[in-house]
C-alpha cells in the first residue's frame, strides 16, 4: 500500500506518494531519492509565479530572453520543440483551435506589421517563389493555360485601354470588361 503525503503548498491535499503526484530529486550528499515537499501542481504553479516575477523586472526579463535564446538556439533543441510543436498542433484541435485564434487576433490587432513581415518574408523567398512557379508553369497545363490567357487579356486591354476592374478572368458572371475607344 502506497504512503500519502500532504501537500506543503497552497492547496494543502493529500496525495499518494507517487511521480504522478510529486517530483522526486536525487540527494547530493547520499544519492537517494526524496519527494518535494510541493505536489506538482503547487511546484509548477510557484514556479511559473517565480518567474513572472522575476519577468516584472527589466533585468530578470532580459536574463529569461537571453537563457530561452540560448536553450532555442542550440540546434537539437530548437528541432525537438519545433517537431513537438508541430505534432501537437496536429493532434490536438483544442490547441490548434487555441493558436489559430490567437493568429487572428494578432493579425487583427497589428495589421502594419504583418505587411512588413509579409514584405520581408517576400524578399528573402522570392527566388524559390519564383523557381516554384516556373516548375508549375512547366508541369501543370491548366496554371499555363490560365497565366497565358490572363496575359493575353490584360495585353489587349492595355494596347485599346480598357481594364477587368481587378476582378478575376476565371470567374466569368462577373467579368465586365471595359474598352474604352
Amino acid at each position: 500500500m502506497s504512503e500519502n503525503r500532504l501537500c506543503k503548498g497552497t492547496c494543502g491535499k493529500d496525495f499518494p506518494l507517487t511521480e504522478e503526484h510529486f517530483y522526486f530529486r536525487k540527494s547530493a550528499k547520499n544519492g537517494k531519492k526524496y519527494a518535494s515537499p510541493l505536489c506538482r501542481l503547487c511546484e509548477k504553479k510557484k514556479a511559473s509565479e517565480t518567474r513572472r516575477d522575476r519577468y516584472a523586472t527589466p533585468d530578470g526579463k532580459a536574463v529569461i530572453d537571453a537563457q530561452t535564446a540560448a536553450y532555442r538556439g542550440k540546434p537539437d533543441k530548437a528541432k525537438a520543440i519545433s517537431d513537438r510543436l508541430k505534432e501537437r498542433y496536429l493532434l490536438d484541435s483544442f490547441y490548434r483551435d487555441e493558436r489559430k485564434a490567437n493568429a487572428k487576433r494578432w493579425r487583427g490587432s497589428n495589421p502594419e506589421r504583418r505587411r512588413e513581415l509579409g514584405a520581408i518574408w517576400f524578399q528573402t523567398n522570392k527566388a524559390r517563389l519564383r523557381e516554384e512557379w516556373n516548375v508549375r508553369f512547366r508541369t501543370d497545363p491548366a496554371f499555363r493555360l490560365r497565366n497565358n490567357l490572363r496575359h493575353a487579356i490584360w495585353e489587349a486591354l492595355r494596347v485599346h485601354g480598357g481594364s477587368k476592374g481587378g476582378r478575376s478572368i476565371t470567374n466569368t458572371s462577373s467579368l465586365y470588361l471595359t474598352l474604352d475607344e
